[in-house]
């Protein structure tokens, strides 16, 4: 049973986003059994200072500013942990909106499996159209249809990680910088034997994020710029990118999309247009 859980967030120069955030999150019902960690990674826009104005109550980790979401996260966690032992550990993104009874449905998820399994909280858009959250091995998404679905590609918006699963899997790899962790953390789950399943329901809104799409290439850029981008936080780099593939999916698989990567990166805008185009036509016959 879960009595008391640590909410976990990290976030850089979104003031009022975070503020947004933390404000649906107090008012959620179970808010009174949390405890909540934020990690600013070195905000300039006040952020830090406005939290502790509006909720004392938090607890604020700096950052160096060079942490992004995965570090970050990793930062508020460890801070979580060696504050005092919680029953669970709830990731949250400060981009989402939540809806009412959000946290209540990923506590009665975590107690439908004894809590010993990780929920995902699944979102959509305004429209109610999928945006994040669980998917299948072959990348579908997981509409939530009112069952507990198991989930392969785990997302990290909205995540509760049981103490059980935490004494098991650890915590976020402080390998992965920005993007990754979260997957990485579903597939350690899920090759240590430990189920991770989607929420019933939708548990908040969340608009999709085209830079996602884009981080091993980016078109309208030199090859000095591209290659710049490729190795950066936000893009794929792909020597963190060959370790985490060759981890979970061998050595081949881990050459070939290195090699990939780099390639794509050579390739002039055209050809590598050429070349989306003609993969996208293969796949869909």
């Amino acid at each position: 049973m879960i009595n008391n859980y640590a909410v976990i967030l990290t976030c850089f120069n979104r003031k009022d986003t975070t503020l947004r955030c933390l404000r649906q999150l107090y008012q959620q019902k179970k808010s009174s059994r949390m405890d909540v960690f934020l990690c600013d990674d070195a905000s300039t826009d006040g952020t830090s200072e406005a939290v502790r104005k509006e909720f004392p109550q938090v607890h604020v980790v700096r950052g160096n500013g060079n942490l992004f979401w995965n570090r970050g996260m990793l930062t508020a966690w460890k801070e979580a942990c060696a504050t005092k032992k919680y029953d669970a550990y709830i990731w949250l993104n400060d981009d989402v909106v939540l809806y009412d009874g959000a946290i209540e449905e990923m506590i009665e998820c975590s107690s439908l499996c004894e809590d010993k399994s990780i929920i995902c909280g699944a979102f959509c858009t305004e429209d109610g159209t999928f945006s994040y959250g669980g998917k299948s091995k072959d990348n579908t998404a997981l509409i939530p249809n009112g069952k507990l679905q198991p989930v392969y590609w785990l997302n990290g918006n909205c995540v509760l990680v049981p103490n059980a699963v935490v004494e098991k899997n650890g915590l976020l790899d402080g390998m992965f910088q920005h993007h990754m962790g979260d997957f990485d953390y579903g597939l350690r789950a899920i090759e240590a034997g430990i189920g991770v399943y989607t929420s019933r329901k939708y548990v908040g809104e969340c608009v999709s994020n085209p830079m996602a799409l884009s981080r091993g290439r980016k078109s309208g850029k030199t090859l000095h710029q591209r290659f710049k981008i490729l190795y950066s936080p936000l893009g794929d780099n792909p020597i963190i990118n060959f370790k985490y593939t060759r981890k979970h999916f061998g050595l081949i698989k881990a050459i070939s999309i290195f090699i990939s990567l780099h390639i794509n990166n050579l390739l002039s805008d055209r050809l590598y247009e050429l070349k989306s185009t003609l993969g996208k036509n293969k796949k869909s016959k």
